[in-house]
């Protein structure tokens, strides 16, 4: 792990390093509703080799990009904040900022946090816990920052930045920020949620690399299945997407 110092000159990467990195390369997406990071300043600053990366935000009502980046500077759990363990991902009501109406608790009082995750939430978790990753160390994001209520609307929202598909958006906008968060925490494993062969995660990760169809291998069952590639001794592996999994995924 780097060194967790904010002084020294090893640390892996400073929330500071990685704003300025989003607003030099998405300069023209910081006022259109989104999220960027949900994973804690130790994730940057001491990773696990870890990140989780799904496709983008869903649901409505997100404040704007800048204002993500502003929310999360001043969020006082931010050392070990994780968007997975210490918001609520409920629907129809989702938010990762208010009071969840089905759990009738403050979401910024851990001790009084929702009992039963929503779904994609409890996927995640539980395959950390069944993989031993720790959640408060793993880098947390999606690979498109724009909220979008589904597939439809999020290529809707891309044609509007001059790009022809959600890949093409990915490589001109996300991509080269992730590649360097992904370089220099040392990241080893990347969790991509959802594999499927176009508009996941893990089909714009492994079209943004170059890496061939041949060199996906497949795992898996007739209920869950998954693939993986390895690029620059980093694995990239795609499950299927949280929400078609059980309450208690494999």
């Amino acid at each position: 792990p780097c060194t967790s110092t904010v002084t020294t000159k090893n640390v892996c990467m400073e929330f500071k390093d990685l704003r300025d990195l989003i607003e030099e390369r998405c300069a023209s997406l910081l006022e259109m509703p989104g999220e960027i990071y949900f994973g804690s300043e130790r994730a940057l600053l001491e990773p696990n080799g870890v990140a989780i990366i799904g496709l983008n935000p869903g649901g409505e009502g997100l404040g704007s990009l800048r204002e993500d980046l502003d929310r999360w500077e001043r969020e006082p759990r931010r050392e070990t904040f994780s968007g997975y363990l210490d918001v609520c991902w409920h629907e129809p009501e989702f938010s990762r900022r208010e009071t969840c109406s089905r759990c009738q608790r403050s979401l910024s009082d851990p001790a009084k946090m929702h009992v039963i995750p929503q779904r994609h939430q409890s996927t995640v978790i539980g395959i950390a816990e069944s993989l031993g990753i720790d959640l408060r160390k793993t880098l947390a994001l999606n690979a498109i920052w724009l909220q979008t209520k589904d597939a439809v609307k999020l290529r809707s929202r891309i044609k509007t930045l001059g790009c022809a598909t959600i890949s093409a958006a990915f490589e001109t906008y996300f991509f080269p920020v992730i590649r360097a968060l992904i370089e220099r925490c040392k990241t080893r494993l990347v969790l991509c949620l959802g594999n499927g062969q176009t508009e996941s995660s893990f089909s714009l990760l492994r079209d943004a690399f170059g890496v061939s169809q041949s060199a996906i291998v497949e795992v898996g069952d007739s209920y869950r299945d998954g693939r993986y590639f390895v690029y620059q001794d980093v694995v990239f592996f795609g499950i299927a997407h949280p929400s078609m999994h059980s309450l208690t995924p494999a």
